[in-house]
This record gives C-alpha cells, structure tokens and sequence, in this order.
C-alpha cells in the first residue's frame, strides 16, 4: 500500500530499486531545556550513515540536508546531522492501548549518551522525529511529509547504544470530537 506522505518520484524510487542506496533515514531527538551554545532551543540530529556529504576529525559521516518550513525548531534551516547506525522497528499488530515502535541506535558517542542519560534522569518528554530523504535531494527537505513524530518511553542504555520505545507523538493528545463544549456554542448545556 502506498505512502501518502512521500511524493510521486520517490514512491518510484521505493518501487523500482533498493531503497537503502536512494534513501536516506534520519531521526531528530529533542527534550525541552536541551539548548546550542547561544541557548537556543537544539536538537541532535542523526542519519543511517550512508550516502555521507563528508566526515568529520572523528571519522563520523556527515550529512548536510534542509528541514521541513514547518519545524517546530530550526524551520526551513540547512542543518549538518551526525552519522550513527540506527534501526526503528515498526510497531508489531497487538493489542496494546498504544501501539509502540522500537528504536534501536548504536555506536552512541559520550556526548549523544550524556545527553540521552540527562533527559531521562530528568524527567523530560524526549521527542523523536523521523525524516525521510532521497539521496542527491537533501537540500530539498524530507521527502516524507509531515515527519512521523514519536514519544521515546523506556529508553535503555549500554556503553555504545540505546534502546527505547516510540509511540505517536499525536496519538491520544487530541479530543474526539474536536469541539469544545461550552455555552456560547451549545446553547442547551445546563450547568448544575
């Protein structure tokens, strides 16, 4: 079944060839008070690895690719995201109330695992945006739009890697129906 969130040309991309050598996976990671060195409102940025731009002094693959103009953070910016192997399991058909994927990012830096380790002891809601790109098409943006965004719960870690779940970020957060009821709309409420 197709994906009414990719665009014609990568629907075929996905149709016609190996989508591990046209498309590039990604993830951004954000929790309220992580900030950039001026104290602005940051977000950890990561890609599969492949189909790097360049590597840094460490040996890391780099990737300099544009964010949707609707981003809650950095709308529209070309931003540079780090090359770390990582793997998001679809969520499996069960029975459970909220229905969660797995993600599993390995070869964590000290730097991405303190920040990781901050935000849980913390108590902050991290957030996991996932962002889909074709390859020689990342100043575009994402290909996948909007981006899935996702809840990470039950975040485990070792030396070099991380494990978590991610449930909908939107999922359960809105009322149903969306209407607000009060008197000035519904003139028949009768309050005790």
């Amino acid at each position: 079944m197709p994906d009414p969130t990719l665009d014609e040309v990568t629907q075929e991309a996905y149709a016609s060839a190996s989508p591990d050598k046209l498309m590039i996976d990604t993830i951004s990671i954000y929790y309220d008070g992580l900030v950039d060195d001026d104290d602005n409102p940051s977000e950890l940025y990561l890609f599969d690895g492949n189909n790097s731009h360049a590597v840094n002094e460490e040996g890391v693959p780099l990737l300099v690719a544009r964010i949707e103009a609707d981003a809650p953070r950095n709308a529209g910016a070309v931003i540079t995201m780090l090359g770390i192997p990582f793997v998001i399991t679809p969520a499996p058909m069960t029975t459970e109330t909220v229905a969660a994927a797995q993600l599993s990012i390995d070869s964590v830096g000290h730097e991405s695992h303190d920040l990781l380790e901050a935000a849980a002891k913390g108590g902050k809601q991290i957030e996991v945006t996932y962002r889909l790109y074709r390859s020689g098409a990342e100043d575009e943006g994402p290909q996948s739009l909007p981006p899935r965004r996702f809840i990470m719960v039950g975040a485990t870690g070792s030396n070099a890697s991380v494990d978590a779940r991610l449930v909908f970020l939107a999922i359960g957060k809105k009322p149903f129906p969306a209407d607000t009821y009060r008197p000035d709309e519904f003139r028949t409420l009768a309050y005790a």
